[in-house]
């Protein structure tokens, strides 16, 4: 190829040529090789192995759109004096791979499509490229749909100003570290990342956008994204956000609060299938400009049901942006309201009725209200205290507490002791077992101080309190009294000597004796209410408990002794 200084368009368009082989390397005279192989739609192999290509300038369209092209080794190329780069490689789809890694790029100034459509290339290795030069990044990588990996981590972007498409559908790569690009002269990012649908996270936050006016679609199809800080973009040159972030179903958290919209034009499916999403902040944005493009700007978000609107926010007083109604199902009724006291609305009375100058704040779905009674009762189902009721919203959290009943023990902890409000009224019962108690018992039983006698004398016991009984067990319940002398019986003070005398309980039924250390039961009774029953109430000389002293069994001696009363449920005969 001696003394040939362009091969431009030499095969152009050639539909039957299907390889070449020059026999030679030296290309070293060529300055262009635009289009060479455009559109040589059945070519399979070029022979480019070491060609020496070192005084080329433009790589421009090469191998344009040839798509049957499955082997092109350019690995030694020395595209040092290259300038452009504008769609060197695309609609290569058939390529499987394409080493590039070592590409001295320092003068290239336009990435343009240069890897459009390579389809069938699943790793391109630019991380080594120097793009200090590039102005044009438009559609690079576009549509690389089987790569899994694009390290671009280190380009240099200072003086781009148009990455749009760029990474158009890159359906497979699952990370992009593009978190240090400089970016304060890009004007475009149009579908930068329209469906790159396995990428995960995006750190573009710190990126200056403060030159950009389109960004449609620019986050479009990112369904694996779950979250996006941009609070610090600059988005006061911005007119078109035309669908930015369209079908971004994973997304459940977006940060743009603060973006400048005011230039906006066109805001057609911005927020549209962001299904995912519940809570969304757009305090500052300003729609009054885009008076003809808004359309379902929401439509899709079926989860969104935080919605902040700020006092420059419009709806334009239309339906079609279609605000998706709140949910109807438990616990919220199809509303929406800023605060508790304010009016509440449908989606389309919201849209329909928006000013921003009285109605800016917070709009969420409305949940309905519910009601928890709490009742305390024994175990016949009566209430033994007051009951108490409390409100709140449906799906926040309730919670009761047992009370401290004299006379009762909480039987156990009902299961809806806490939970969560509902539309409905909510009854929390606990129940109570009723004690069976002593409402008062004697501390001191005195049966006084007697001559003694030659007979037989029988004493009653003077008492400094009643001997009392409470059951506030189940109605029907059966409980008894037991006594017990304790076993030493009555003993001198002076002497210690037993007193030989006998203690019994006498009813109208019969006598009891005490023999000492042995309980006796002297008292049951069932129960038909929860009245104090005063047992001493009835005792007298000749009923009750009584003490015996025969003839003869007592000394001259102060005696003491000490009688246990026990109560205990008891279980009622059929």
């Amino acid at each position: 190829m001696s003394g040939v200084t362009s091969t431009q368009s030499m095969f152009y368009r050639d539909s039957k040529l299907t390889s070449v082989d020059f026999g030679q390397t030296d290309f070293s005279t060529v300055t262009t090789m635009e289009s060479m192989f455009e559109g040589c739609s059945v070519l399979t192999k070029v022979n480019t192995t070491n060609w020496n290509v070192s005084h080329v300038k433009s790589f421009k369209r090469t191998f344009y759109m040839c798509g049957k092209l499955t082997m092109l080794d350019v690995s030694n190329w020395d595209v040092t004096q290259v300038t452009n780069l504008d769609s060197t490689f695309s609609g290569c789809s058939s390529l499987p791979e394409l080493d590039v890694s070592r590409w001295n790029t320092a003068n290239v100034t336009t990435l343009a499509s240069t890897f459009y459509s390579c389809s069938s290339v699943k790793i391109i290795n630019a991380s080594g490229w120097d793009t200090a030069r590039v102005t044009d990044m438009t559609a690079t990588f576009m549509n690389c749909t089987l790569a899994t990996e694009l390290n671009v981590s280190g380009w240099d972007t200072a003086k781009v100003t148009s990455m749009s498409r760029m990474f158009f559908y890159c359906e497979n790569v699952i990370q992009l570290d593009v978190s240090g690009w400089i970016t304060s002269q890009v004007t475009s990012l149009g579908s930068m990342f329209q469906n790159c649908s396995k990428v995960v996270t995006l750190d573009v936050g710190t990126w200056d956008t403060s030159k950009v006016t389109d960004m449609s679609f620019l986050f479009g199809g990112c369904s694996s994204l779950t979250t996006l800080n941009l609070e610090k973009w600059d988005t006061g040159s911005v007119t078109t956000l035309y669908s930015t972030f369209y079908n971004c179903s994973g997304l459940t958290s977006l940060l743009v609060d603060t973006w400048d919209t005011s230039k906006v034009t066109n805001c057609f499916w911005t927020f549209g299938g962001c299904s995912s999403l519940t809570t969304l902040n757009l305090r500052s944005w300003d729609l009054q400009s885009a008076t003809a493009s808004y359309g379902n700007f929401f439509n899709g978000s079926k989860k969104l049901q935080h919605l902040t609107l700020g006092p420059n926010f419009t709806f334009h007083n239309d339906k079609t942006m279609y605000l998706p109604e709140p949910s109807k199902q438990l616990p919220y009724n199809g509303t929406w309201q800023r605060n508790n006291d304010d009016p509440t609305y449908t989606s389309a009375e919201l849209m329909t009725n928006y000013d921003g100058a009285t109605m800016a704040g917070t709009y969420n779905w409305v949940k309905t209200s519910g009601t928890v009674l709490v009742k305390y009762v024994d175990g016949d189902g009566v209430e033994i205290a007051d009951e108490e009721t409390s409100s709140g919203t449906s799906g926040d959290a309730y919670q009761t507490t047992a009370k401290t009943i004299d006379g009762y023990t909480l039987h156990a902890t009902p299961t809806n002791a806490t939970g969560t409000y509902d539309a409905s009224t909510i009854t929390v019962t606990y129940v109570y077992d009723g004690n069976l108690f002593f409402n008062s018992s004697p501390t001191m039983l005195d049966f006084g101080s007697h001559t003694i006698s030659g007979t037989t004398e029988t004493y009653a016991p003077t008492l400094d309190k009643t001997l009392a009984v409470q059951n506030n067990g189940q109605i029907s319940s059966t409980w008894n009294l037991t006594a017990e002398l304790d076993s030493s019986g009555f003993v001198g003070a002076d002497t210690g000597k037993m007193l030989l005398a006998t203690l019994y309980y006498q009813t109208d039924d019969g006598k009891m004796t005490l023999s000492p250390g042995v309980a006796v039961q002297v008292y049951s009774q069932t129960t038909t209410d929860h009245k104090s029953v005063d047992i001493s109430e009835h005792w007298s000389s000749n009923l009750g408990l009584l003490l015996e002293v025969p003839n003869g069994a007592a000394m001259a001696d102060t005696y003491q002794g000490t009688i246990s009363w026990r109560l205990n449920n008891t279980v009622a005969n059929n």
